[in-house]
């Protein structure tokens, strides 16, 4: 199982979107998603993802290296999938999970996930009447964009975590060429013949508290 150690901070900070913050020099990056499924990979980029904590947030930064950004969907809740996106789900306990994902212009999608006890998790197991109460920030650059977000343990997830805590959790890229195709990438361990679907729980990586 993929694994990322989460930074404790010694005090909370404003979100900046530089491409490598100084809250986050000491923390452990994840250099690499895999491409589980051959067909929907037609270009492989760097994305770095980075993680901390406090008492009452979980800070989480992406950096999706993009030498062409497609980005479209303004609409809150919209359609974000289709563009250069970037995904963070996390599961603190069994039965259920959050999900935000945020595209280029840093519009955002988000919702609670009710894990079934049987067969795969489908668009009937979402809700999408959640709202989160985190903040993120993107910024261009040169050679890509940044998404860090920054959410708050008690009224988002209902729970501060201890240190030396495991979470399970997942960070996933839709990243748009120039001729529309979309390539997938994971922090989650999926078979090359599974669905082509982030949404497998049993797949997901996690996240250490240290």
């Amino acid at each position: 199982m993929n694994t990322l150690n989460v930074l404790r901070l010694d005090r909370d900070r404003d979100l900046t979107g530089d491409i490598i913050p100084e809250a986050y020099f000491r923390c452990q990056a994840v250099r690499e998603l895999s491409y589980p499924w051959p067909s929907r990979n037609f270009e492989r980029q760097l994305t770095e993802v980075r993680a901390a904590w406090t008492d009452k947030f979980l800070y989480l930064h992406l950096w999706a290296k993009d030498s062409w950004i497609t980005a479209r969907e303004t609409k809150p809740k919209g359609r974000v999938y289709e563009d250069d996106c970037l995904e963070v789900y996390l599961q603190p306990d069994e039965g259920r999970y959050w999900g935000w994902e945020v595209n280029a212009l840093g519009t955002l999608l988000e919702y609670r996930v009710d894990i079934p006890a049987s067969g795969p998790v489908e668009e009937k197991h979402f809700d999408y009447k959640w709202k989160t109460a985190a903040v993120w920030k993107v910024r261009r650059h040169d050679a890509g964009w940044v998404l860090e977000l920054k959410v708050p343990f008690a009224k988002d997830l209902g729970r501060t975590p201890v240190r030396g805590e495991t979470w399970r959790a997942t960070f996933n890229r839709l990243d748009v060429d120039r001729q529309g195709h979309s390539s997938l990438s994971t922090f989650s361990e999926l078979a090359e013949d599974s669905a082509i679907w982030f949404h497998q729980p049993l797949g997901f990586g996690q996240i250490v508290f240290g």
